[in-house]
């Protein structure tokens, strides 16, 4: 039986569905990537506080993301917290108080969050219960396979494709993964560097009066247009040092989603979401979804797929030195393809024998019995 990542009654990615996971997947996530497993699997396990932010930061925030340090001096502690509730003040009036929950922020300062999700379109707010919330966790689900990330979740037997799924991880962890850092745009456009006084071991920014790091007016790096003062823009711990991007521009170079909670992969100059920076890597199997660490495996219709999981999409027979037709880019086992799809039921289109157990050919999705039914059929047509 293949380990399917799609439904079986639809065929859709299972990201499609409205799936409520156990946990939050970015947590676990970061936790395996972020060498903070243990602590954060375990906090997991027991009810999610929920955050009150009021004023400019939380100095001890009751779920923000743990960090284990390592030697990799050059990627930045992840400073995300969810389940949060963030209460502001109408402009109007200090009395009156309007609060927000969010599932996830990138941040425990109640101002920059506010500037962050207003620089997103309202669809990608995660505001509790919202289509944002929903699109979400679908970002989540599709951008960040939890297999992909650790071995206890790959069905892995042979010691050589373990070795080399090891060693796939423990790069990613090392030299790949980062969080965008949300900063604020500060200063005027006439200061350069040499005014200011930079003291920040060359980092493009400084710190203002509440402790957070700003950046000077620059370019995004994806549109172009300009990050001014008052902005936020998003900053990270690879590429160039200057590089910064509008939070609504800071997307996969591959598939153009928003990276799910500032959540990306660095490679070469690009920045990726952890699906398509590791089928840069290895190929994927359309069957189970997961990488192919194998030496040999099955190339078919354009795809690869582990020899035991290119089979029937309807049934699981391994289809190795059967004849399959695919619909909707799935592979099916002659029988299901005729009891399922087949046009006119199971008969020929031209005299309309029935083909139940008959050989047949199929023209253009069209099933004839014989060579002289297609060709008086293409003629009468």
């Amino acid at each position: 039986m293949q380990q399917m990542k799609r439904c079986k009654n639809c065929s859709c990615n299972l990201q499609d569905h409205d799936v409520v996971l156990e946990a939050d997947h970015a947590q676990i996530v970061i936790g395996r990537l972020f060498g903070a497993r243990e602590i954060f699997e375990g906090r997991l396990t027991s009810a999610t506080p929920s955050s009150i932010v009021t004023s400019h930061s939380l100095h001890e925030p009751s779920y923000a993301v743990p960090f284990a340090a390592d030697n990799n001096s050059a990627r930045k502690a992840p400073t995300a917290a969810y389940n949060v509730s963030v209460e502001s003040y109408a402009p109007e009036s200090q009395n009156n108080k309007a609060t927000t929950e969010y599932a996830w922020v990138p941040m425990e300062n109640a101002q920059m969050v506010e500037k962050y999700m207003e620089s997103l379109p309202v669809e990608e707010r995660p505001v509790t219960g919202s289509q944002g919330e929903k699109n979400r966790k679908q970002r989540l689900a599709q951008q960040l396979p939890l297999f992909d990330f650790d071995i206890n979740n790959q069905k892995i037997n042979d010691e050589i494709e373990k070795e080399s799924l090891a060693k796939f991880i423990d790069n990613v962890r090392s030299n790949v993964v980062g969080v965008g850092e949300v900063v604020e745009v500060d200063r005027d456009g006439f200061l350069d560097r040499a005014t200011r006084n930079m003291t920040m071991n060359g980092d493009n920014g400084e710190m203002n009066e509440d402790g957070q790091k700003t950046i000077l007016p620059t370019d995004c790096k994806t549109c172009s247009g300009r990050l001014d003062q008052g902005d936020v823009g998003v900053t990270t711990s690879h590429g160039h040092k200057d590089d910064a991007w509008h939070p609504k521009c800071f997307r996969c170079c591959v598939c153009n989603e928003l990276l799910a909670d500032l959540i990306y992969f660095y490679h070469k100059g690009d920045y990726y979401c952890g699906r398509h920076f590791a089928e840069k890597q290895y190929p994927r199997c359309s069957g189970c979804d997961e990488l192919i660490f194998a030496k040999e495996y099955t190339l078919a219709e354009g795809k690869s797929w582990h020899f035991e999981h290119f089979a029937c999409d309807k049934c699981d027979l391994r289809l190795g030195g059967h004849r399959y037709i695919t619909k909707d880019e799935q592979p099916h086992c002659l029988e299901c393809y005729l009891k399922h799809y087949a046009k006119a039921s199971d008969m020929c289109e031209n005299c309309e024998k029935n083909l139940i157990g008959e050989k047949f050919l199929l023209k253009e999705k069209t099933l004839f019995c014989s060579a002289k039914c297609k060709n008086e059929h293409t003629q009468k047509n």
